[in-house]
């Protein structure tokens, strides 16, 4: 016959074991969230200079892309004006900012081709046109021979470049953040034991 006394000490025991387990839940999904692996977020074109598709009244001496990540050397812009020159010189890298000579200064449409490859291996490639005073009856092409230090510019999209990311080899970092989630769930499943057998001893008669 169970008396009054050990009923109650029964239900003491059994909400201590309730809120010890609801502890244990929030610290693991606390500590599982903060050790996740966040998402890859990719470098992206953030600005350029001019836009794409800008109608200018002179043309400029550079073009200057910036990115969302830092860059690795080297960096391909071409610019193909509307005569069909190139621009044959290296393009400047400064960390999530490239710049490139303009080829010409004339009026009519220019093509800007480019190809960068981040620091954690992503390749970035585009290709757009702007106009410096009347738009060009024919757009510039992007194929053609390549200038001394510089990749044909319809190569640009598909070249390969070291470090980038291929399929089938894992992202950059990667196993590292898988790593430190890993630890993250063991560390939440060592608390919750921990805290559940510091409860029972407690609830002990």
């Amino acid at each position: 016959m169970i008396t009054g006394t050990g009923a109650r000490a029964r239900r003491r025991r059994a909400a201590s074991l309730t809120s010890a387990l609801a502890m244990c839940w929030a610290m693991g999904t606390a500590l599982t969230l903060s050790t996740a692996p966040p998402a890859a977020a990719h470098a992206a074109l953030v600005s350029s200079t001019p836009e794409a598709g800008a109608r200018l009244d002179a043309a400029p001496s550079t073009v200057t892309l910036s990115f969302s990540e830092p860059m690795q050397d080297p960096a391909y812009v071409v610019i193909t004006a509307p005569d069909g020159t190139r621009s044959d010189a290296e393009a400047s890298l400064d960390t999530t900012t490239v710049t490139q000579q303009m080829p010409a200064n004339m009026e009519g449409t220019y093509a800007v081709a480019f190809r960068v490859v981040s620091e954690d291996g992503h390749p970035v490639s585009d290709e757009w046109f702007f106009d410096v005073g009347e738009p060009s009856d024919v757009a510039p092409s992007s194929t053609g021979s390549s200038t001394e230090g510089q990749p044909e510019a319809a190569e640009l999209a598909t070249s390969s470049e070291p470090g980038a990311a291929s399929p089938g080899r894992p992202e950059p970092g990667l196993l590292d953040r898988l790593a430190a989630w890993q630890f993250g769930v063991a560390l939440a499943l060592f608390a919750a034991a921990f805290a559940l057998g510091a409860v029972a001893r407690r609830a002990r008669p």
